[in-house]
């Protein structure tokens, strides 16, 4: 954003050359033109003064007046109208970029839930919340107050409303026209089973109900860790495709939730 505003800053500056400089130009073409015309009244002035020789005047000379008073109107009503159109915009400034980007709500340790025809379908507790209401959006963005090591967690229920997976990441959008919720950092989704989804970037949906990650994401299952990209999966996690995937196997006796849980619960 502060980087669209330098770029702004700039093309405005330049524009504003570029009317001074045509200004600059006008005006020079305006004293050369009054100047010859003064010059022609002189003349005139000169020889309609003698009787005799009045005749010889052509009538050329009324016309080259009335151009030099028409080229000066011409350039004052131009600088009226660039002056108009720059009066027009407002200067794009820092304080009016900040405004744009001020939340219409803000709210601390939040408990939140979401329905769908009269079921439970999410339920979102985060210690800090910004609302944005927008033209074409009313999304939240959901993260950890400050100080406080609590992450942001998301439950899942499915149509009959029993949990189907909990998600804990650093921060979620939860966008409420399109009913889905997008979550970054450290998005750990476990399931019911136990199934364990691992990524950076996770998104749900309830147009159909899934979870996918646009880049690496890992699976652990029944004593099996899968890695690929570009996962997609049921929102209960009994069902997942990965691509360009590859599998490790590690004991059965070792708990493969036991990472997550210690970075959840710090």
């Amino acid at each position: 954003m502060f980087q669209s505003f330098l770029t702004l800053h700039l093309l405005d500056a330049r524009i504003s050359e570029a009317i001074v400089g045509l200004t600059r130009n006008l005006l020079r073409i305006d004293r050369r033109v009054r100047k010859l015309t003064a010059m022609e009244l002189g003349f005139t002035r000169h020889n309609t003064s003698n009787q005799n020789t009045s005749d010889r005047l052509g009538p050329n000379q009324g016309t080259c007046t009335r151009m030099g008073y028409s080229s000066a109107t011409l350039i004052s009503l131009f600088f009226i109208f660039m002056s108009g159109c720059a009066d027009n915009q407002p200067p794009v400034t820092i304080e009016s970029l900040r405004s744009s980007e001020d939340p219409d709500q803000e709210s601390w340790n939040v408990d939140l839930t979401i329905t769908e025809n009269g079921y439970l379908r999410l339920h979102l507790t985060a210690g800090h919340v910004l609302k944005y209401e927008r033209p074409d959006s009313i999304f939240m963005l959901l993260q950890s107050a400050d100080g406080d090591s609590v992450r942001v967690k998301v439950d899942i229920f499915d149509v009959a409303g029993d949990s189907s997976a909990v998600v804990f990441a650093d921060r979620i959008y939860y966008y409420e026209r399109e009913n889905r919720f997008v979550a970054h950092g450290d998005v750990v989704a476990t399931s019911i089973s136990g199934t364990v989804i691992e990524s950076e970037h996770l998104t749900w949906t309830e147009e159909d109900r899934k979870l996918r990650t646009p880049g690496f994401a890992t699976i652990t299952e029944s004593g099996r860790r899968t890695s690929g990209y570009r996962l997609v999966a049921n929102e209960d996690l009994s069902e997942a495709i990965l691509e360009n995937f590859t599998g490790t196997t590690f004991s059965t006796d070792a708990d493969p939730t036991e990472s997550s849980r210690n970075r959840n619960n710090r």
